[in-house]
């Protein structure tokens, strides 16, 4: 994790934002950097150790996702496996950026409601 921690095990940063600044290639391949610190990140503690059975399973815990089973919609940062702030989306991956570096995927209800659901989307939204 980037985030630098004091004596207390408390975020340097008093808003708890990274402070990281990290490059990203646009479409034409010209650089651009989003500095993570313009929007929430939080790690999401993936559970890699099974493989899923279908396309179709959670991003974090890779539990097969039976069809009818509700769930939402998570956007992380794939270098770090940061969510980020169902809110902060747009700041995240702003209009005309190629979205690089960043993953949406389903997120089950168990692992949703462990990481806080307003880290996700409801489906559809």
């Amino acid at each position: 994790m980037d985030r630098q921690l004091d004596n207390q095990g408390a975020s340097a940063s008093p808003t708890g934002l990274s402070p990281s600044v990290e490059p990203h290639a646009g479409l034409d391949g010209s650089a651009t950097s989003i500095p993570s610190a313009a929007y929430r990140t939080k790690w999401m503690d993936p559970d890699f150790r099974r493989d899923a059975k279908t396309a179709h399973y959670c991003g974090v815990c890779q539990r097969d996702l039976k069809p009818g089973q509700p769930y939402r919609i998570i956007l992380f940062r794939f270098d770090h496996y940061e969510a980020v702030h169902n809110e902060d989306w747009q700041l995240a991956i702003p209009e005309g950026h190629s979205g690089e570096g960043f993953i949406m995927e389903p997120i089950g209800m168990d692992c949703a409601k462990k990481l806080g659901l307003e880290w996700s989307r409801e489906k559809g939204a």
